[in-house]
């Protein structure tokens, strides 16, 4: 088995990654991957649910219990790994992880430089 498989399982775990939220040219972040280890929930359902959570649950989630949950998946390039997830957000871990994911395609993009 896969030694990174459900290695990030707390926000903690993610923000002893990027302890100020930023992306770098060694660990870039994504949400939202699925895959076996999570879902496709993103973070715009995760601030519609706090806004209102019993309206969501009924009108949005069809009366359905919803955790507030997101999928994680650290990419390492230079060390050739990953490290995935699937943890639970707090409506505070929104702004962190939205600027955490900007961040990461902004290095990702500037990573493929002279290669698009």
């Amino acid at each position: 088995m896969n030694d990174n498989y459900n290695s990030i399982k707390t926000i903690d775990d993610l923000k002893s990654i990027f302890p100020d939220g930023q992306a770098d040219e060694l660990n870039w972040c994504m949400l939202s991957t699925s895959g076996v280890h999570g879902t496709y929930t993103k973070l715009e359902t995760i601030r519609e649910y706090f806004s209102n959570p019993q309206e969501f649950v009924e009108e949005q989630n069809g009366g359905e219990d919803f955790e507030p949950k997101v999928t994680v998946l650290v990419v390492k390039p230079r060390e050739i790994s990953m490290l995935h997830g699937h943890i639970k957000v707090d409506e505070h871990d929104i702004e962190y992880l939205n600027d955490l994911v900007s961040s990461s395609l902004l290095k990702m993009s500037e990573s493929q430089q002279g290669n698009i």
